[in-house]
């Protein structure tokens, strides 16, 4: 995304269908989103979530916006992994996010 004066403003995932039309993945005008940049923030996310230690067996281990990963959501059910993609960007890197959060 640039802004009106043609400066660069992030790196996002645009979805006309959205009322929410772009969701910004990085700020960094030298970073790349692939499957690198995707593993990283759920490393990230998942890290926290051990820190927090949460004393229950069900519990949130990634929550889009804020673990900078835009429409996914990761639960944890026992044993059992839920995600859901609910933007264009998260459904475009579904197979790289499943296969990063099931390994």
């Amino acid at each position: 995304m640039e802004g009106h004066d043609g400066r660069f403003l992030a790196w996002a995932a645009f979805s006309p269908a959205s009322k929410i039309r772009a969701r910004a993945w990085s700020f960094e005008e030298g970073q790349r989103i692939d499957a690198a940049f995707l593993g990283t923030r759920l490393a990230q996310a998942f890290a926290l979530r051990e820190r927090l230690k949460v004393p229950s067996t069900g519990v949130r281990l990634v929550h889009g916006e804020s673990d900078g990963l835009p429409g996914c959501v990761v639960d944890r059910y026992g044993d059992t992994l839920v995600a859901q993609f609910l933007s264009a960007g998260a459904e475009r890197w579904k197979k790289i996010l499943r296969m990063r959060c099931w390994t």
